[in-house]
């Protein structure tokens, strides 16, 4: 039978033990794209997307230990959703008998995520949320529109499963368009990944308002495809006729654009 043990923050460590020599141990969670496999003789770690591994530590039956560390026995490498890492281990080569116990250790980071957008007229208010397991350290949300850069505003720093609700006024005359928001922006964090920085405000459709000509004379126009009564003639209006406005307020509704 085989057994996962778990530091008391999951968060930094995984623990994985075998009970007897041919055991197999195999961890997969394909959700999160990370794989742990080994026997008493090799075994190997995979991650993809998923956390920075820091270390690892080989653990054998007598109680003698290897640690592999990244940068120097294996590498990360990184990319917008996260960390990808590849690692196979010998018993032999590490200088250890019988594997026993493999723990997984993964590097603290936070994890800056915007998690909700409110417009109030031209101020706009957006909640940053770390995400992450370490505390983020201040840092500036940037305001783009229209391809180009407009305004940043201060973010604090926030431990971890905190958050912040930051106040970013805007122009009137970027009303129409899109806005993009991106917290650390400046990329000053060394976050767990940067896909979620990112929020995207679609602009507000402006309608212009038309202002009617005044009636004179009494008369408005009736169309005989519609029951609508107008004040001039507009749009694509076809077989029109004229009837008083009296008559036209008593057996139809009045136009939108000119009432």
């Amino acid at each position: 039978m085989l057994v996962a043990f778990f530091s008391l923050n999951a968060a930094s460590a995984a623990t994985y033990t075998l009970h007897d020599e041919n055991d197999i141990y195999y961890y997969s969670n394909n959700a999160e794209n990370y794989e742990v496999e080994f026997d008493s003789n090799s075994g190997s770690i995979w991650t993809e997307d998923y956390k920075q591994v820091s270390s690892i530590k080989i653990s054998d039956n007598k109680g003698k230990s290897k640690t592999l560390k990244d940068k120097i026995d294996f590498k990360n490498y990184k990319s917008k959703n996260g960390y990808s890492m590849y690692k196979t281990f010998y018993a032999s080569n590490l200088g250890l008998s019988e594997i026993k116990k493999v723990t997984v250790n993964f590097l603290k980071q936070p994890d800056l995520k915007i998690t909700k957008v409110k417009r109030e007229n031209n101020n706009y208010y957006i909640t940053i949320k770390n995400t992450g397991d370490a505390t983020a350290k201040g840092n500036y949300l940037g305001t783009y529109s229209k391809g180009k850069y407009i305004k940043k505003n201060y973010v604090p720093a926030l431990k971890p499963g905190k958050y912040k609700t930051v106040k970013v006024s805007i122009s009137s005359y970027y009303k129409k368009y899109n806005k993009i928001f991106n917290v650390d922006y400046k990329n000053k964090i060394n976050e767990l990944k940067k896909s979620n920085n990112k929020k995207t405000v679609k602009g507000i459709k402006i309608v212009k308002k038309t202002t009617p000509k005044k009636n004179s004379g009494g008369q408005v126009i009736i169309t005989r495809t519609g029951a609508k009564y107008h004040a001039y003639k507009h749009g694509n209006m076809k077989y029109i006729s004229y009837v008083s406005l009296s008559y036209a307020r008593q057996y139809y509704g009045p136009c939108k654009i000119c009432y």
